[in-house]
C-alpha cells in the first residue's frame, strides 16, 4: 500500500507542515476515498454540510480554477478533463502515471486545502477523514450539485477524477 500511495502521491503532500504520520494518514485516506466513491450505495458522507453563508459562485469559479491547474477558464477546464479522461488509455503506463500524480496533486489536495479554509471546514491536520469527506464528497456533491452550472462542473470534475484513478488502479 505504502509504495502504490508513494506513486500516485509524492511528497510533499501539502505545502504545509505535516508530521510524517499526518501525510501518510491523509494519503491513505485519499486512497481509499477515490475507491469508495466509485461504488455508489457506499458512499455516506459523514460530516454536516457546510452553512449556505459559505458558499458562492465566486468561491466555486475559484475552486474550478484550481482544478483546471490554474487555466482560468472553467469551461475549458471541464472539457480538458473530459477530453484526457478518453485518452488516458492510449497513453504510455509511465506517462499515465505522471498524469495521475498531476491530477491528484493539483486537484484533489489543493481543494482539500481551498475547502479547509475557505468553507471552514474541520481542520485537516487535526481531523483528515472529516475534511477530505467535506471537500471531494459534501461539499462537492451535495452543495454545489443543486446550484447550476459551475456547481455541476465541480462535481463531474471529481467524478472524472475518480474514474482516471480507477483506471489506473485496475490495471
Amino acid at each position: 500500500m505504502s509504495s502504490l500511495l508513494d506513486r500516485i502521491f509524492p511528497k510533499p503532500a501539502l505545502s504545509l507542515s505535516l508530521s510524517h504520520a499526518e501525510d501518510h494518514e491523509i494519503r491513505v485516506l485519499i486512497v481509499d476515498h477515490i475507491r469508495t466513491r466509485l461504488d455508489r450505495k457506499n458512499f455516506r458522507p459523514r460530516v454536516p454540510r457546510p452553512s449556505r453563508s459559505a458558499w458562492s459562485p465566486v468561491n466555486a469559479c475559484s475552486t474550478a480554477r484550481k482544478l483546471s491547474e490554474g487555466d482560468g477558464d472553467s469551461v475549458l477546464g471541464y472539457y480538458q478533463f473530459k477530453h484526457l479522461k478518453k485518452r488516458l488509455p492510449h497513453f504510455p503506463p509511465a506517462a499515465r502515471e505522471t498524469i495521475l500524480k498531476a491530477l491528484c496533486q493539483n486537484a484533489v489536495y489543493d481543494h482539500i486545502a481551498y475547502c479547509g479554509r475557505t468553507h471552514e471546514c474541520t481542520s485537516y491536520t487535526k481531523a483528515p477523514a472529516n475534511a477530505l469527506e467535506t471537500a471531494v464528497g459534501t461539499w462537492a456533491r451535495e452543495r454545489t450539485t443543486k446550484r447550476g452550472d459551475i456547481g455541476r462542473w465541480v462535481g463531474e470534475t471529481f467524478d472524472i477524477l475518480a474514474d482516471i484513478a480507477a483506471e489506473v488502479y485496475e490495471e
